[in-house]
């Protein structure tokens, strides 16, 4: 989150309980896109994350974090780059950022996606 974001000086006290809402693809389905006759409706992926946030303003914390993310992001590219905190625009945009993380205790899924439709209708 970005520092400037005064957000970040409200958050609750550690291990107060959090919930975490990703929302994921969603759209209108038409009838019209049957092979039978139906209704309209909606279909949607959300994952709910229950749990307790902790700030991560130390700097170690946070490159390593970042390193940790960017290496997933990139693993699958013919040459992953890396990001280069000796110093330069990098290094300085650390300060501009606060981490999070949430130590997730729940996690419920929906996954509404016409799986229960027939393979014409899918």
């Amino acid at each position: 989150m970005a520092r400037a974001n005064p957000q970040w000086q409200d958050w609750i006290p550690p291990e107060t309980p959090v919930l975490a809402i990703f929302q994921g693809p969603h759209a209108y389905i038409s009838p019209s896109w049957y092979a039978t006759p139906d209704v309209p409706t909606w279909n949607y992926a959300v994952v709910h994350m229950t749990g307790s946030l902790r700030l991560m303003t130390d700097e170690s914390l946070l490159i390593a974090m970042l390193d940790q993310l960017t290496d997933r992001q990139e693993s699958g590219r013919p040459v992953p780059w890396k990001p280069d905190w000796g110093g330069g625009r990098l290094r300085k945009q650390i300060a501009g950022i606060v981490g999070f993380e949430i130590r997730v205790t729940e996690i419920r899924a929906k996954f509404k996606l016409g799986q229960n439709r027939s393979p014409e209708d899918q």
